[in-house]
């Protein structure tokens, strides 16, 4: 705490848990003026916000994790919707995809405990193995493993809320991998429709610009 003095060395712990993108950048009011109020009157947005901020707040009220599945068609402002959120840790790098393993996405909750999990495009995740991954997801803990010696290694584990972004749902995706989904799947990881009624995909209120697209692109600046 404070500067070096004199030779006094500086010591900088390696932490290999904390996941890129975490950080800092602008204020706090620059963020409400030019993020936040894009978001007034965009209930999805809000929404998104909102499960960031309810990820950080798990730890204090020893609640279970799980998650949303923003569930709609390409193009339609998914993914800002993540960005929107991410915003609230830190930058893009923070985002995530589904397109990994079991194991992967162990290790990927893990780096992520305590926090929002964003991941984008639902659809690429194994079908078959979907409907488990949620229900590891929402439980907070990763596979019973033995060490070399035969002896049992710790488990991974976390409390995260996932915000995910996919053109499918959690029952139709399991569907193409000839799986039935569970009520308690379905509970822990709910489809939410991304596309609003009258509005223009994700968007409820574009505010003053002229089309969704110069909205979208105000979100990402």
């Amino acid at each position: 705490i404070g500067e070096a003095k004199n030779n006094e060395e500086s010591i900088y712990p390696v932490n290999d848990a904390c996941p890129k993108g975490v950080g800092q950048k602008g204020t706090l009011k620059e963020w409400q003026e030019n993020v936040v109020s894009l978001c007034s009157n965009n209930t999805r947005f809000i929404f998104s916000l909102g499960t960031a901020f309810a990820a950080l707040c798990l730890n204090l009220i020893n609640a279970e994790g799980g998650g949303f599945n923003l569930k709609g068609r390409s193009s339609k402002g998914k993914t800002k919707c993540l960005r929107v959120a991410v915003s609230v840790i830190g930058s893009r790098e923070y985002e995530r995809s589904w397109k990994t393993t079991g194991n992967g996405l162990e290790g990927i909750c893990s780096l992520h405990n305590d926090s929002l999990l964003p991941l984008d495009e639902f659809g690429l995740v194994d079908a078959r193995e979907v409907g488990e991954l949620c229900y590891m997801i929402a439980g907070g803990i990763g596979k019973q493993r033995s060490g070399r010696d035969g002896s049992l290694r710790e488990p991974k584990s976390w409390t995260v809320i996932v915000l995910s972004t996919g053109e499918v749902g959690l029952e139709d995706h399991m569907q193409t991998g000839k799986k039935k989904a569970r009520a308690g799947q379905l509970a822990r990881v709910v489809d939410i429709p991304a596309e609003v009624e009258n509005g223009f995909g994700v968007y409820d209120d574009i505010h003053n610009f002229k089309d969704e697209k110069e909205f979208a692109d105000a979100i990402d600046r």
